[in-house]
């Protein structure tokens, strides 16, 4: 009983830790580019419900930790909700309304609402830069050494010594990226550019799917073509390649995760791969008992996805109210008051769904110890 109750703290701890991270330097995006732009931030919160402690600053901003640490929110002048989606300028005395953020210039607010997502690919990218020039990265040729028999490869008449060059016109580098491009098609054909001694060709491959499950016990399906690469090398990098690695990473890890979104709702892959608070906190935990830089390549991934998922054009999200400004810019004018509130609503019963889907993958899929 003793075991249970560290093991539930430990990942408890581990899970509010890194997401309290991820959300701070998200909000802090909207804080800072809000401050600059002459807004006037009455709170900033991480987390939501009770408040667990505050402090009011010389500002009057009111910094707090609350109960709930599930997210977080910067609170402007005049802002009658948590997400800046309705204000009451009307409550605003006179003097103070040039301080609200509804009063300001449309590339103002665009600035704002696009901060969150943007520091928080920068604080990966500064995560990986750092750990990529203390590491170094392990590279390997994208020259096949070995073909398995029976496989999907051999079946498509790859050899021995045929160099993939390219996968659907974008070109590989490394192994690696070979086979992550690889498993992330499971039953998707694949175009490949292939150089076999002085000629290139290309050819289509399946990816033959491998069903398995993942740390959380989450079931997880996979593309493999049956293909092995030439021994790992170890490539110490400057801080300029690793700073362009560490873009490049940032950049490689929201394609693939746009297009996996894509395959789950075109039903090409299983929605029971999405993780919800539980399986977060899994993973946090088991990272934090590997040691610390696996913490910190955890606290890069997810910073990274909570961005792109912000970017996403759903309304209550920082890309739902771009959207917003999009459509005002083509239009010319606000969006009418009733139809905004029927986008959150719609936004809103969708991030509920999504959220309620996540935590039912968590209960029939993970298993804590």
């Amino acid at each position: 009983m003793t075991d249970i109750i560290i093991n539930t703290l430990h990942y408890a701890i581990s899970f509010i830790f890194i997401i309290s991270i991820i959300v701070f330097v998200h909000e802090f995006g909207h804080y800072y580019i809000a401050k600059i732009s002459g807004v006037r931030i009455t709170d900033f919160s991480i987390g939501f419900g009770k408040v667990l402690f505050s402090r009011k600053d010389k500002h009057g901003t009111i910094w707090k930790v609350c109960a709930i640490p599930m997210g977080g929110y910067v609170k402007f002048l005049g802002d009658t909700s948590n997400t800046s989606t309705e204000q009451d300028i009307e409550q605003v005395p006179q003097k103070d309304r040039a301080f609200a953020f509804h009063t300001k210039t449309l590339p103002v607010k665009a600035a704002i609402v696009a901060a969150g997502p943007i520091f928080n690919f920068l604080f990966s990218i500064i995560i990986l830069t750092i750990m990529l020039y203390i590491n170094g990265v392990m590279s390997s040729s994208t020259v096949i050494n070995k073909v398995m028999p029976d496989s999907v490869a051999q079946k498509a008449g790859l050899i021995e010594g045929d160099q993939i060059i390219a996968i659907d016109n974008s070109k590989v580098d490394s192994f690696f990226e070979i086979e992550r491009i690889i498993s992330m098609h499971p039953s998707i054909p694949l175009n490949m550019t292939v150089y076999r001694g002085d000629k290139s060709f290309n050819l289509t491959i399946t990816p033959q799917p491998f069903t398995f499950k993942n740390t959380s016990n989450n079931e997880m399906v996979i593309g493999r073509i049956g293909v092995q690469s030439m021994g790992l090398e170890h490539k110490k990098l400057n801080l300029l390649e690793s700073s362009k690695y560490a873009v490049s990473e940032t950049f490689i890890i929201c394609k693939l995760t746009l297009k996996a979104i894509g395959q789950m709702f075109t039903g090409q892959r299983s929605y029971k791969g999405i993780e919800g608070p539980i399986g977060i906190a899994k993973m946090a935990g088991d990272s934090a008992k590997k040691g610390f830089e696996y913490i910190l390549w955890l606290i890069a991934l997810l910073s990274i996805n909570l961005g792109l998922i912000n970017l996403l054009p759903i309304p209550m999200l920082d890309g739902g109210h771009l959207l917003f400004y999009v459509i005002e810019i083509i239009a010319g004018k606000k969006v009418v008051i009733h139809m905004h509130k029927i986008a959150m609503t719609a936004g809103l019963i969708l991030i509920v769904s999504l959220s309620a889907l996540a935590i039912i993958n968590d209960i029939n899929n993970i298993k804590l110890f």
